[in-house]
C-alpha cells in the first residue's frame, strides 16, 4: 500500500516578482493635454496664470494655471513646435517657431485668425521678442542663421538683417536685460557668442569655448545682467 500522507503539502514554486518595468505606470494624461512631448514653454509676464506650451503634436496650447485647463489650441504649424514666448509689450500677442520652416506670431485674443508667419528656410531652434524693441524678432534655424524681423512690415517680409551666426544650428539666443543690443548665441559646434547688435548692424565681440561639447541653452541672467550661464 502507498505510504500514508504525511500531511506536508509539497513546496510550491515562489511567485516571480514584478519587473520594474512592468511595475511602473506611464503618467495619466489630461484629457486636454499634448499627445507628444513638450518643446518649449513661456510664462506671461502680465497674467501670471497664463502659461504657453509647444509641443511635437504641432500645436501650441495656452493654459489657464490656476484651473489647469487650456484656454487655446493654436494649429497653425504644420510640424512640431519647437519655441514660444510671449511679447514683452503686448501680452497677448504670441510668437513661435517649428520645424515647419516657420516663425509665427498670433493674438490669442483671435486664436482662430490667420498667423503672421515667415518662412526662415530649415527648422526653428529659438524664437525670441527683441527686448530693445519689441515689434521685432529674432529667429535663429538649424544651419546656423539668425534673422531679424519686423511685424510691422507683415509675414513674409524680408529681414532687417540676417547673420550666419555659427556654421551648425543656433540653438539658443538670448539678449541682455541690462543692454538690450547684446546677444548671446550658443551651437552644436561648441561655440557660445556675444553680438552687438546697435544700429541693425550685428558685429562679434567674442566668442567663448567653455568645453561641455555641444552647447544648447546660453543666456543672460535676469538679475545679473552681464552674467550668462550655459
Amino acid at each position: 500500500e502507498a505510504a500514508p500522507n504525511s500531511g506536508k503539502s509539497k513546496s510550491k514554486k515562489s511567485a516571480k516578482k514584478p519587473s520594474k518595468k512592468a511595475a511602473k505606470k506611464k503618467p495619466t494624461l489630461r484629457a486636454d493635454s499634448h499627445s507628444d512631448a513638450v518643446l518649449g514653454l513661456s510664462w506671461n509676464s502680465s497674467f501670471r496664470n497664463v502659461l504657453a506650451s509647444a509641443s511635437a503634436d504641432h500645436t501650441v496650447r495656452v493654459w489657464d494655471i490656476t484651473t489647469q485647463k487650456t484656454q487655446h489650441i493654436l494649429t497653425h504649424h504644420d510640424g512640431k513646435v519647437q519655441a514660444v514666448e510671449w511679447n514683452p509689450a503686448e501680452p497677448t500677442v504670441l510668437l513661435s517657431g517649428g520645424f515647419d520652416h516657420k516663425t509665427c506670431v498670433v493674438d490669442v485674443r483671435a486664436p482662430d485668425k490667420a498667423a503672421m508667419s515667415w518662412d526662415v528656410e530649415a527648422d526653428v531652434e529659438c524664437a525670441v521678442w527683441n527686448l530693445g524693441a519689441p515689434t521685432t524678432l529674432l529667429v535663429s534655424n538649424e544651419r546656423g542663421a539668425v534673422l531679424c524681423l519686423d511685424t510691422r512690415m507683415g509675414g513674409n517680409s524680408a529681414p532687417l538683417w540676417q547673420l550666419e551666426a555659427h556654421e551648425k544650428a543656433t540653438t539658443s539666443l538670448s539678449l541682455c536685460p541690462g543692454a538690450p543690443n547684446l546677444l548671446v548665441t550658443c551651437s552644436t559646434d561648441k561655440l557660445v557668442k556675444l553680438w552687438d547688435l546697435s544700429d541693425n548692424k550685428p558685429t562679434l565681440v567674442t566668442t567663448n569655448k567653455p568645453d561641455v561639447g555641444a552647447v544648447f541653452v546660453a543666456a543672460f541672467a535676469p538679475s545679473v545682467p552681464y552674467l550668462v550661464a550655459c
